[in-house]
């Protein structure tokens, strides 16, 4: 969808429209509105839409990609920075978003997993300067402990995939919704603290 936010501001500058923000097309807004418009179901056909989003430069706050935020219901931000960590698949759960998530839809349960997961890792993300500076060792043991639950939650979220079994050697695993919310509950309340971040890389469900 971002080409089409590109293909835009490329017709507007050979037809010399004055730009907007970040140099596009002044009728960004409208013109993915008029096209969003389009991608509706009827009382006949039910459509749902898949859209991917190229981000230029990894900037979630260009201009073009905000324009199209407000139509989508959920995200699945993919992270390169995820990747060169090492954790497969390489999403950033903090950006990534679904409208689904309050306790109506998803049960209370659930909804108090997701909110708890994401408090705990923006509060990691907050240490990560200071851990960088004077390492792991020297935060408070508060902050070990959370800074300890989110390196175990984020390798908790890799997933050893069914199609690279053959590459990886690693035998392929599904692990069952209920089963997730079970085990981030089980980290998030400090019942992992023994277990060793690296020994929840490409696994499947708690064995604790």
């Amino acid at each position: 969808v971002f080409r089409f936010a590109q293909a835009g501001m490329e017709l507007s500058t050979v037809t010399n429209h004055i730009p907007s923000e970040d140099g596009y097309q002044p009728m960004l807004s409208s013109d993915m509105a008029k096209l969003h418009e389009r991608l509706v179901g009827t009382k006949e056909v039910a459509l749902s839409t898949i859209e991917t989003i190229y981000v230029p430069s990894d900037d979630l706050l260009d201009t073009g990609v905000q324009a199209i935020y407000p139509y989508l219901d959920s995200t699945i931000v993919l992270s390169r920075h995820v990747y060169q960590e090492g954790r497969f698949p390489a999403i950033d759960v903090l950006e990534s978003f679904s409208s689904a998530i309050n306790p109506d839809v998803v049960g209370e349960t659930h909804y108090q997993a997701v909110m708890g997961a994401n408090a705990l890792l923006k509060q990691a993300m907050e240490l990560e300067k200071m851990v960088t500076l004077v390492g792991e060792g020297e935060l408070s043991i508060e902050n070990q402990a959370i800074y300890h639950r989110a390196k175990l939650l984020k390798n908790y979220m890799t997933q050893p995939f069914f199609v690279t079994e053959k590459q990886t050697g690693r035998k392929g695993e599904y692990v069952a919704l209920s089963q997730t919310i079970v085990d981030v509950s089980k980290i998030l309340e400090g019942k992992c603290d023994q277990v060793k971040p690296e020994d929840l890389l490409l696994t499947g469900k708690l064995a604790i």
